[in-house]
């Protein structure tokens, strides 16, 4: 019987140690989900930047988020699914979104080191 219970009580703290961050099996994972919502950021951009009526609008973001979830092979239920699962756990989604923003941060330095050699380039070509 005291087996019983240390086994039982073992189970139980083992089982009380998993994160509450854990994301469900049926939800991307947060390796992807990154990838994922960096896209659909700009996805979301683009289609605000269209002057379109709201219909028009709302197919825009329906084949967006089509191509998206086309584009990782995943169905596009399981992309809204997790989406909203990310939107209703916010600390999760503060830390795939804060790095997304290095990521953009990253990609901003590389496109101005590319425009500096370019604009030195020409600069070096007028002389």
């Amino acid at each position: 019987m005291k087996y019983l219970i240390t086994i039982l009580l073992g189970i139980n703290i083992l089982s009380g140690c998993n994160s509450k961050d854990d994301v469900p099996k049926d939800i991307i994972q947060k390796d992807q989900i990154s990838d994922i919502l960096m896209d659909v950021q700009t996805m979301e951009s683009n289609v605000q930047q269209q002057p379109l009526i709201a219909d028009s609008l709302k197919k825009k973001y329906v084949i967006g988020y089509q191509t998206i979830a086309n584009h990782y092979h995943i169905p596009v239920s399981k992309l809204y699914k997790s989406l909203d699962y990310y939107i209703k756990h916010p600390k999760i989604l503060s830390e795939q979104l804060n790095g997304i923003n290095d990521s953009f941060q990253l990609l901003v330095a590389e496109q101005e080191q590319i425009l500096k050699k370019k604009l030195d380039t020409v600069q070096s070509i007028k002389k």
